[in-house]
């Protein structure tokens, strides 16, 4: 079993990889905010601080917790289906070979186990020095909190790493059995079904962020204009989530629509980027899903923002405060570069798949750049789909945020933010980009006939 645990890790290192990257970033970015509350606590209970300052230095971790803590069971969750289901032709030739069906579920939540244990180590171990600097950025701010020491505690750091494998596990829970029941002439002759499949916890999930949404965007037409600003991007955020539940049903749908406006006679290369992305169901979804999610914090955030200083500048004659660059950074980065990179990363982990394609095309008489060009639409089409499907998100609840803010203030304009929005849509595709033409390349070296056995 160990033996065969390894050797499979080995054989398929790209999706190992791609796994151990994203799971080593989320546990990273969560470590930073739990050192700054382990520190908080810390403080509070030799009594070096004020319940004032405990509860001020809650209130700057709790917001990038939560948003990076939702960010990280978005991309994680798709990871790790990902990762399984990328390997079902090699767990079909297991059970060829004489492995029970049950062993092959065991063998693949091990193989969870294993790398979601060491990446989420890595990542509190590259987290863990951050912590200082990050609190004495936030005593720079606060006095009170100056020439403190910080601190990441061994409890702090075991949750993350208990939190990162544990969501992995659950995430992989469902695929790894199905990659035990499946039958092996099915995975064989079917790599992947093209209609997504949701599970009844993802719908349960979805149903409960939308009964909150809703509940917010009801609730925010009766609180004051500083609770609107303050909690108005949390509706757009809340939606986002909800669609990222139902993400294998909902992008397969989006990315289908709007490429049926271009024929597929248009090109060659589109024909093969469109059949492509409409083809790798899961990968598409885990993709677009945490790219979209990106896009929608940051437009929801900068807009609401934006639409909140129109109306403070309509009430009291002047400009409301500047935008605090700096601690928005450190507030929503992390969730920020967490979607984008696990958006590249998946498109990364996909590369054998693509090998083999890349290798039919040049059998068929294809070029090189018939297949760097294919590569290079297939990112635009990931991309222009998670930009779609987070205005889709973004126009109604903005919306909705700004009729609660016109009723405080008659005359508040509407208003999206589109520069910010167009730079992480532009961030997200050249990373695509990168992750997709690089791999691509580099796969040229390989002859056909070792793409096609591999």
């Amino acid at each position: 079993m160990v033996h065969l645990v390894l050797s499979e890790l080995r054989h398929n290192l790209r999706l190992w990889l791609g796994a151990f990257i994203i799971i080593s970033a989320a546990a990273l970015f969560l470590t930073l905010s739990a050192g700054i509350i382990s520190t908080g606590l810390t403080l509070r209970g030799t009594g070096q601080i004020s319940a004032k300052d405990f509860e001020g230095i809650v209130g700057f971790a709790a917001t990038p917790a939560a948003l990076t803590t939702v960010t990280t069971v978005v991309v994680i969750t798709s990871v790790a289906q990902l990762t399984v289901s990328e390997q079902r032709r090699s767990y079909a030739l297991w059970q060829l070979a004489g492995v029970l069906p049950r062993r092959v579920t065991g063998v693949v939540m091990r193989q969870l186990a294993a790398i979601s244990l060491l990446a989420a180590t890595a990542g509190v171990l590259a987290g863990w020095p951050l912590v200082s600097p990050l609190f004495d950025w936030l005593g720079a701010r606060v006095p009170s909190l100056a020439g403190l020491d910080s601190s990441l505690s061994p409890a702090a750091a075991a949750i993350v790493v208990a939190f990162s494998v544990l969501l992995t596990l659950s995430a992989g829970l469902r695929p790894a059995r199905t990659a035990g029941r499946t039958p092996p002439i099915v995975a064989l002759r079917s790599p992947e079904t093209l209609r997504g499949v949701v599970s009844t916890m993802r719908w349960i999930w979805c149903a409960l962020l939308v009964f909150a949404g809703v509940g917010l965007s009801m609730g925010i037409q009766s609180i004051p204009l500083p609770g609107i600003g303050s909690n108005g991007f949390l509706i757009p955020f809340l939606f986002g989530c909800a669609v990222a539940c139902a993400g294998p049903a909902v992008v397969p749908l989006v990315l289908k629509s709007w490429t049926a406006a271009f024929p597929p006679a248009l090109s060659s290369v589109w024909f093969l980027a469109r059949n492509a992305s409409r083809h790798r169901v899961g990968q598409s979804a885990s993709t677009v899903v945490p790219l979209s999610l990106g896009l929608i914090l940051v437009c929801s955030f900068m807009s609401v923002f934006t639409m909140f200083q129109h109306a403070l500048s309509l009430t009291s004659g002047t400009p409301g405060p500047p935008v605090d660059t700096a601690g928005n950074l450190l507030i929503y980065g992390a969730p920020l570069v967490l979607a984008t990179l696990a958006a590249a990363v998946t498109v990364f982990m996909s590369g054998r798949a693509r090998e083999r394609e890349n290798a039919l095309v040049l059998a068929a008489g294809g070029t090189t750049s018939t297949i760097v060009i294919t590569a290079m639409l297939e990112a635009v089409i990931y991309t222009a789909t998670a930009a779609i499907l987070s205005l889709l998100v973004l126009i109604p609840t903005l919306a909705t945020v700004w009729a609660a803010m016109n009723s405080m203030v008659p005359g508040t304009q509407f208003m999206v933010s589109w520069t910010p929005w167009a730079a992480v849509a532009g961030a997200g595709l050249l990373a695509l980009l990168l992750s997709t033409v690089i791999p691509t390349l580099y796969s040229m070296r390989s002859s056909i006939q070792a793409a096609l056995s591999g």
